[in-house]
């Protein structure tokens, strides 16, 4: 699908697909494509599709429009284009929807006029000074390879200052590509990536000049040679290759000149630049410089760009995680993504369930802004408590909360911090019940508190969900046994089940107890934490 990649006056980035519909591109609302630039009309232009192609036409637009530079009124519009509207650049890109890349069959042979380097001599053009020639100074050969060295380091500038600020991948293949095209006056400009999914390679950005065929081949073995000996390579004549020799007229047509270099993003290769040209000595050893100082700045725009994501990506993540697990385990999923998969282990654990006791009545006599702003402060409360003890949450379920201790991570005293969080809980209700009392909430004379359970055992614990929206939850009797004995735990109580407390090496004096529990005939011996 043909698409306009956006520049706007803040130098903001996107890209916008074009469909089958008129699109209208202006600073009004309403417009299709809205552009936020104080010089581009309010119906500046519009891009009509015609018979396969698209035509872009100004709508009387104080400023006028320009594309490659030229102002117009109307006309088709062909991949690479450049669109200007007041300070907004768009770039029309008609590439194909295919990523493939179609390898030619016969590549260019070992007795080619070929030129290799080694990465670590590829941006060090001093190195390979200017040819000796018969008659010529010194001093001129000297001045030639100073500006030589000018030119690049004016480049590598240039393009420096273009993609530092660049925060797509898109953005920075665009603007290597465009400066390679105008330097090194290549045909067609290839940045290719390689494929994790096959090992291959896959077209990440295409630039062609003119009517350059887009589905040219490429050199296999130009390829294989970059990536697997890590260097650069420069061919200057394919009439070399034995294969090609015989058809004179395939040789006249076909020859092309190729330049490939690769591109390594911490000290590893992760795609390629690949330039040619359909012509005998197209390019020389200061392109060859050019493209290894290019392809030596992008790499480090690249790693820049990369870093942004991972960083917000971390950002996205530990916000979302840290709402229901402990400091430790966010940053251990940060270091190890891998653990973080749909699916569940059976493990030991143990499981607190806790419910505020009379919030139905508290809630019938208030006002529901006054409700939400005690459960805010209630849950906020205590699931700092939770976290400070190494325990997860779970979930809020209404006017409760359910937390696990020993899920995702066993410990030796999950038990023992589940009764003391549990513990500091009681103790930090009591103060918030004074607070709510003599605060603005209208809760005075309402006493609430809150009921607890506690069990100990196996439970299914992992991410459940889709792959879209999951949570962490654990699930089996475990978990049912612990909130049946919430349910029946009065306000300020503590009921823990026999399983736990033998996990408490007498480090919490407890009162034996019995109590009725659904799903059970004969009552439930259990105890109550004597935690005041």
């Amino acid at each position: 699908m043909p698409r306009l990649l956006v520049e706007d006056s803040l130098r903001r980035n996107f890209v916008f697909e074009l469909d089958r519909n008129e699109v209208i591109v202006g600073r009004a609302a309403d417009s299709g494509l809205v552009l936020e630039d104080k010089r581009a009309s309010r119906r500046h232009a519009a891009v009509t599709p015609e018979s396969g192609r698209c035509v872009i036409r100004d709508l009387n637009s104080g400023n006028g429009l320009y594309v490659n530079g030229e102002r117009i009124s109307q006309k088709v519009l062909a991949s690479g284009d450049v669109i200007q509207i007041g300070h907004s650049r768009l770039v029309f890109d008609d590439e194909p929807g295919s990523s493939e890349v179609r390898f030619s069959e016969h590549d260019i042979g070992p007795g080619g006029a070929v030129l290799v380097r080694r990465i670590e001599d590829a941006a060090s053009p001093d190195r390979f000074s200017a040819p000796a020639q018969t008659g010529r100074p010194a001093a001129e050969k000297e001045l030639e390879l100073l500006r030589k060295k000018g030119r690049i380091l004016t480049l590598m500038y240039e393009l420096g200052k273009t993609v530092k600020g660049a925060v797509t991948v898109d953005q920075v293949y665009r603007e290597m590509g465009a400066l390679l095209q105008e330097v090194c006056a290549a045909e067609r400009v290839l940045v290719l990536e390689i494929d994790d999914s096959n090992s291959g390679l896959k077209i990440a950005h295409q630039a062609t000049r003119g009517s350059v065929n887009r589905n040219h081949a490429v050199s296999r073995t130009i390829t294989q040679k970059v990536l697997t000996e890590r260097v650069t390579l420069l061919s200057t004549n394919a009439l070399l290759d034995p294969m090609l020799a015989h058809g004179q007229s395939i040789v006249m047509q076909q020859i092309h000149s190729v330049i490939c270099a690769p591109l390594l993003i911490r000290d590893e290769v992760k795609g390629l630049i690949y330039l040619d040209q359909e012509r005998v000595g197209a390019f020389s050893t200061e392109d060859l410089d050019v493209v290894n100082a290019v392809a030596a700045q992008a790499a480090i725009a690249l790693e820049n760009v990369h870093a942004l994501k991972r960083l917000a990506r971390e950002a996205e993540a530990r916000a979302a995680y840290s709402r229901f697990l402990p400091a430790h385990v966010v940053e251990d999923l940060l270091e190890n993504p891998e653990k973080l998969r749909l699916g569940g282990t059976n493990q030991i654990a143990t499981v607190l369930f806790a419910d505020i006791r009379g919030f139905t009545k508290m809630s019938a006599r208030m006002d529901p802004e006054a409700v939400v702003q005690i459960l805010n402060d209630y849950f906020g409360e205590m699931t700092e408590i939770i976290f400070d003890h190494g325990g997860t949450l779970d979930k809020y379920i209404g006017d409760g909360l359910m937390a696990l201790f020993g899920a995702p991570y066993p410990g030796p005293d999950d038990a023992i911090n589940a009764v003391r969080a549990a513990a500091a809980m009681q103790q930090r209700m009591d103060s918030l019940r004074e607070e709510f009392r003599n605060g603005t909430t209208n809760a005075s004379g309402i006493g609430i508190g809150i009921g607890i359970g506690i069990n100990t055992g196996v439970v299914t614990a992992g991410y459940v969900g889709s792959m879209r929206r999951f949570d962490y939850t654990a699930i089996g009797d475990t978990v049912n046994m612990a909130s049946r004995l919430e349910s029946n735990a009065p306000s300020g109580e503590i009921y823990i089940a026999s399983t736990t407390f033998s996990e408490l090496r007498g480090q919490f004096p407890c009162a034996d107890l019995q109590i009725m529990v659904k799903g059970r005939d004969e009552p439930l011996d259990c105890l109550r934490v004597l935690w005041k």
